[in-house]
């Protein structure tokens, strides 16, 4: 599959998992499965492995933070093929972690070529009609 034609993806994350985190990664046009991420509890750089589906025998690329503690995160995308720095994904601010989402996507060079943003969630209490 060539990943570079994918202009929005949508990632669904299982809720309860005692061991981190499932997340599938679908081609939203399609709703086909294109990446699937299992995360560890604790990891203190956020080194992450993104596979080509759920069997997690092929990666396609890995994630590593620069810093351990940081207000602004920088992560660093690798191919996991050459092992070459492909992007990197910075984290807009602070108040990006307590209000809504919204991390940079960087090239190679630094320069902003898209974002990543969590939708808003609109909870209703369990009373609410």
């Amino acid at each position: 599959m060539d990943y570079s034609k994918l202009k929005q993806l949508e990632f669904r994350r299982k809720l309860f998992y005692i061991g981190g985190a499932k997340i599938s990664i679908f081609n939203p046009t399609d709703k086909s499965l294109v990446g699937y991420i299992k995360m560890k509890v604790m990891s203190l750089r956020g080194e992450v492995n993104i596979y080509k589906d759920k069997t997690m025998q092929e990666p396609i690329v890995r994630i590593g933070g620069r810093q351990v503690i940081s207000l602004r995160k920088v992560y660093e995308i690798y191919d996991s093929q050459t092992n070459q720095a492909i992007a990197a994904i910075r984290q807009k601010s602070i108040a990006s972690l307590m209000i809504r989402d919204h991390m940079d996507i960087l090239d190679p060079a630094g320069s902003q070529i898209g974002y990543i943003q969590k939708p808003v969630q609109y909870w209703r209490s369990l009373g609410a009609s």
